[in-house]
């Protein structure tokens, strides 16, 4: 039996220029890696609670997205097949304050 079920929640941004993504990096902590599929970087930037939203919130005001080029990746982890989740308030403002996409991935162990 696994721990109990993880939700993490993310903000990507595909398609992203070295140039943005450099102040992208300097707002926020940020995960990325180049992507050969659409030759260009893939950034993550954790939103595990609503401090880590303040920087993004900040960024993306300065610098607002495309809808098809960011959005909120929810990811649940867990042992149950009947598992599910809430998507925090903070997580649902940024969805409705800036129209990116929502993916979700339930990944059962």
């Amino acid at each position: 039996m696994c721990d109990p079920d993880r939700e993490e929640y993310s903000y990507r941004f595909w398609g992203i220029d070295q140039a943005l993504l450099s102040e992208l990096q300097e707002a926020c902590s940020v995960e990325s890696q180049w992507n050969e599929d659409i030759q260009s970087h893939v950034a993550c930037v954790s939103l595990m609670n609503e401090a880590s939203c303040c920087a993004l919130l900040s960024f993306l005001s300065d610098h607002p997205p495309s809808p098809m080029d960011h959005g909120v990746y929810i990811s649940l982890v867990t042992d149950s097949d009947q598992a599910g989740f809430s998507v925090p308030d903070y997580i649902l403002h940024l969805l409705r304050e800036y129209n990116g996409s929502l993916d979700v991935s339930f990944i059962m162990v």
